[in-house]
């Protein structure tokens, strides 16, 4: 698995913001809380969130890298 930076990277150069990039290259990857939080702080320019919804920020951030599956 490659790690969120590297993706973000890849991403940045396409998007508007780098709220955005930081979206696609978490999205359906599976990685953990942890990471996406550390790299999101990281990343992130602190103009495109507002700082008050970080944590529900992050906790959207996590369910799109970790969507639940459906059973069949």
């Amino acid at each position: 698995m490659r790690s969120i930076e590297a993706r973000f990277k890849e991403h940045y150069k396409d998007s508007t913001t780098s709220y955005l990039a930081f979206v696609r290259a978490i999205k359906e990857q599976g990685f953990s809380r942890d990471s996406i939080s550390r790299n999101f702080i990281k990343l992130v320019d602190k103009t495109d969130y507002d700082k008050r919804e970080k944590n529900q920020i992050i906790d959207y951030l996590v369910y799109l890298s970790n969507p639940l599956r459906s059973t069949e």
